[in-house]
């Protein structure tokens, strides 16, 4: 074993900042859904956990099948419409929590 941690807990799922989040994907995406994922790995998130703050992941794009070959490759890129996407979700999240 090289390295270890650890558990870093779980977000709650009832917070504030999850409804804001799904309610924000129904309004962009109604077809999309947000659900509870556990991902091999780590990010920053689990530090924040690991000091009893609520951390998520939160990617919002829409993925043709040609982008997940990409996703961590030698052309990982997102489209100019994913990153207008992503803008206009996470402009909406932070104007609604900051109201």
């Amino acid at each position: 074993m090289i390295q270890t941690s650890p558990p870093s807990g779980i977000a709650p799922l009832d917070s504030l900042f999850y409804q804001v989040v799904t309610e924000t994907v129904k309004k962009h995406s109604p077809e999309a859904g947000v659900f509870p994922l556990l991902m091999a790995g780590a990010s920053d998130g689990h530090y924040w956990r690991c000091l009893g703050y609520p951390a998520y992941g939160f990617t919002p794009m829409i993925l043709e099948r040609a982008d997940i070959g990409r996703v961590h490759g030698i052309d990982e890129r997102i489209s100019i419409d994913n990153l207008l996407f992503e803008i206009r979700m996470t402009r909406d999240i932070i104007k609604t929590l900051c109201a």
